[in-house]
């Protein structure tokens, strides 16, 4: 049985050793010419399986594992406070 992972299917992507382009932007959630440069970055690993491109699933980890924390910044908020300061 085949999985959609576009579709939210198989929670063991990480088992099948190579993804379709399309399978693989369903994991990372990006469109197809962003994984296409990512590629070309170095930051996804093609190869070329007959006529079909695939990614290879240890890139797809890797780039996943390379993900550097994010804290929202307090800019925003900053802002507004002291434009309220301002008008008052």
């Amino acid at each position: 049985m085949q999985h959609d992972i576009r579709a939210g299917g198989s929670p063991q992507w990480r088992e099948v050793p190579l993804h379709t382009v399309a399978a693989t932007c369903g994991i990372l959630k990006v469109s197809p010419p962003t994984a296409y440069k990512m590629g070309r970055d170095g930051r996804l690993a093609f190869k070329r399986l007959g006529n079909r491109t695939m990614v290879t699933t240890a890139s797809i980890i890797e780039y996943l594992a390379s993900a550097q924390d994010w804290t929202p910044s307090t800019r925003a908020t900053a802002a507004r406070q002291a434009k309220l300061r301002v008008v008052q």
